[in-house]
């Protein structure tokens, strides 16, 4: 072949092969950015992150604090340690690339009203804004009485009931000191914050005082109630219909039965009704939680406990005590007082 041909030859095989359409050109994937768990450098700051999460992994297990942590073979008071979380929060976000040079200093005294009344705060997450807001609401108050953290902070959006009546939505010590070690307990996990973090107090699927949830009693009733239930939805409303059509109410002050009697004996007041309804939704594995106010009633004010269970994103109020009661919605107006949300009764 003439050296002409075999350039005409080898034009045309190089125009087939453009206008064939194949790229066998792999396309460029972009690696996904390392996630790396935070590795204490051995400072102070460093070690105190460490202790958070560690008091966070203890919570987890327990669903309480410790009452102190150890950092560098000191130990700090549950007071102390939030105190600690507060400014580290402060620091990472301000110095994200020195916050581990310089020592936090905390306060000289630190201590905090440890009761859970008055827990009414609403929202199921905090973002880190509203932490700096809060930790900043706690220390300006305990320049002014004495290093003595607030039982409680105020938050500025109340809680609405159904029909529109507002309370004081509060955040008490204990909760809060949950929320800062979990927030640390996530930054360990990719050396960096989320955008929010839980704000609940509990998992509230434990079994706690007169809220027998491990109870063959407990155990039957929830079995027997759910038959044939799939979705949660399903479980959850079964589970309050069957209190609503199996129990009585009774009146009377206080818990006097808890969970396993009542369901045995089918009637109780509104504790002992809520004590049950609980173990029973905790059992099935839908969170529950105990709720207390001073409720107008037709025939007046009352002080009154009912339950609020967490089903598809939402926590909806289930009062066992009044057949007139459907799943989210009760026969009284509304709390004309708001005590608290628990996680186990105090009365």
């Amino acid at each position: 072949m003439k050296n002409g041909n075999l350039w005409i030859l080898l034009a045309a095989l190089a125009a087939l092969v453009c206008c064939s359409g194949k790229d066998d050109t792999k396309p460029v994937v972009p690696e996904e950015p390392e996630v790396k768990e935070y590795v204490s450098d051995g400072s102070w700051n460093g070690d105190f992150v460490i202790a958070l999460a560690k008091a966070y992994d203890v919570f987890e297990e327990t669903d309480e604090l410790p009452l102190t942590v150890n950092v560098q073979g000191l130990k700090y008071g549950i007071e102390k340690y939030t105190a600690g979380a507060g400014l580290l929060l402060e620091k990472i976000t301000s110095e994200p690339k020195r916050w581990q040079e310089k020592d936090i200093v905390l306060p000289d005294k630190n201590a905090a009203g440890r009761e859970d009344r008055n827990n009414t705060f609403w929202a199921d997450s905090l973002s880190l804004k509203e932490l700096q807001w809060l930790y900043g609401q706690m220390t300006a108050y305990a320049a002014e009485h004495a290093g003595v953290f607030p039982n409680y902070v105020t938050f500025p959006d109340p809680y609405v009931e159904e029909d529109g009546t507002e309370h004081d939505a509060k955040l008490t010590f204990n909760n809060t000191a949950v929320v800062f070690a979990r927030l640390f307990k996530e930054f360990t996990k990719t050396s960096s914050f989320p955008a929010k973090v839980s704000s609940w107090q509990s998992d509230f699927l434990r079994k706690t005082n007169n809220c027998e949830t491990d109870s063959p009693v407990v155990l039957a009733a929830m079995q027997e109630a759910i038959a044939g239930k799939t979705t949660i939805r399903e479980k959850a409303e079964a589970l309050f219909e069957y209190s609503r059509i199996e129990w009585e109410w009774v009146n009377y002050m206080n818990t006097r039965k808890g969970s396993v009697q009542t369901i045995r004996e089918k009637a109780g007041n509104c504790c002992d009704l809520s004590h049950a309804l609980i173990a029973m939704c905790r059992a099935a594995g839908i969170p529950a939680r105990y709720m207390h106010g001073q409720c107008q009633f037709t025939s007046g004010v009352i002080g009154h406990v009912f339950v609020e269970m967490f089903v598809d994103g939402t926590w909806y109020i289930c009062d066992p005590s009044n057949n007139d009661n459907t799943f989210g919605h009760h026969n009284w107006k509304h709390m004309v007082t708001f005590n608290g949300r628990y996680k186990t009764l105090p009365f």
